[in-house]
C-alpha cells in the first residue's frame, strides 16, 4: 500500500500553507462547525506512520501536518466554549489531542511555515512544545516547557516507539530561518499594535515576544547578523581573487 498516494488522494493540497478554512478563520467567529478539518484518516494510520517510516521522511511530515491543522481547528473551536461543539466532537477531542503530542513527544516537526498556522492557536499545548522548548533547545537554552507531554490513553490505541530517538542537530542555516521568522513576527507585532489581535491570538503574541526578548538577551541575533557579515565579506574577497 502506498502510504502517500493515500494522503495525495484525500487531499488536492499538500502544503501546510494552503488556502483552508483554518487560514480564513476570523477569532471572534461564531461559525466555529465550519472551521473544524477533521483528520484524513484513523488514529492507527498515524501511529502506525510514526512506527513505520523514518522520522524524516516526507510521510511522516506529512502526516504532522494534518495532525497539526486539526488540532488547531479544534482549539479555535474550543474557544468559543460552547456546550454545542463539545457535544458535536466528543471523544474525538482527547484522540486528536493524544496524537498531537505522541508526534511532539517523538520529534519536532515544526517548520517555520507552520506559524502562520499558528498565529491562531492559543493552547499551551500547541504553542509550549514549540516556543518552550524546541526553539530554546536547538539554540542552547534552557527549556521551560515539560517533554514529554503526557498522554491520557485510556483505549490504549496508541503505539509507541521503541526506535532510539537521534539527537536532533540544526545546521546554522535553519537556525537562522528561525531568528529571521521570529525577528520579522515581533516587527509585524510592533508595527501593528493592538489591532494584531485580528490576525494572531494573544497568546501566541506573548510566546513570540518572550522568545524575542530571551534570544536578544542571548545576543543571538546580533550574533547570526555578524556571521553574515563576515560570511558576505568573505564570499566578497574570494570574488575580487578570482578576477586578480
Amino acid at each position: 500500500m502506498d502510504a502517500m498516494r493515500l494522503f495525495r488522494e484525500k487531499s488536492s493540497f499538500r502544503s501546510i500553507g494552503r488556502k483552508h478554512v483554518i487560514n480564513n478563520f476570523q477569532l471572534e467567529s461564531r461559525n466555529h462547525f465550519n472551521s473544524y478539518k477533521p483528520l484524513l484518516f484513523n488514529l492507527t494510520f498515524y501511529n502506525w506512520i510514526i512506527v513505520k517510516f523514518p522520522e524524516n521522511s516526507e510521510i511522516a511530515n506529512f502526516a504532522f501536518d494534518d495532525i497539526l491543522e486539526t488540532r488547531i481547528s479544534l482549539d479555535l473551536c474550543q474557544n468559543t466554549k460552547e456546550v454545542s461543539f463539545s457535544e458535536f466532537i466528543g471523544a474525538k477531542f482527547t484522540e486528536i489531542c493524544n496524537i498531537f503530542k505522541v508526534y511532539c513527544n517523538f520529534k519536532n516537526f515544526f517548520v517555520v511555515s507552520h506559524l502562520e498556522l499558528l498565529k491562531k492557536a492559543s493552547h499551551e499545548d500547541i504553542l509550549g512544545p514549540l516556543f518552550e522548548f524546541y526553539l530554546l533547545d536547538i539554540f542552547d537554552l534552557p527549556t521551560t516547557f515539560k517533554m514529554p507531554m503526557q498522554i491520557t490513553d485510556d483505549a490504549n490505541i496508541y503505539v509507541k516507539s521503541k526506535r532510539k530517538k537521534k539527537k536532533r542537530t540544526m545546521i546554522k542555516n535553519q537556525k537562522l530561518e528561525w531568528l529571521i521568522a521570529i525577528e520579522n513576527l515581533h516587527e509585524e507585532i510592533v508595527k501593528k499594535g493592538n489591532s494584531i489581535t485580528e490576525t494572531m491570538s494573544a497568546k501566541f503574541r506573548n510566546y513570540v515576544e518572550d522568545l524575542y526578548f530571551i534570544l536578544e538577551t542571548e545576543g543571538l541575533f546580533e550574533e547570526f547578523q555578524t556571521e553574515m557579515e563576515m560570511k558576505n565579506f568573505s564570499n566578497t574577497v574570494k570574488k575580487i581573487k578570482l578576477f586578480n
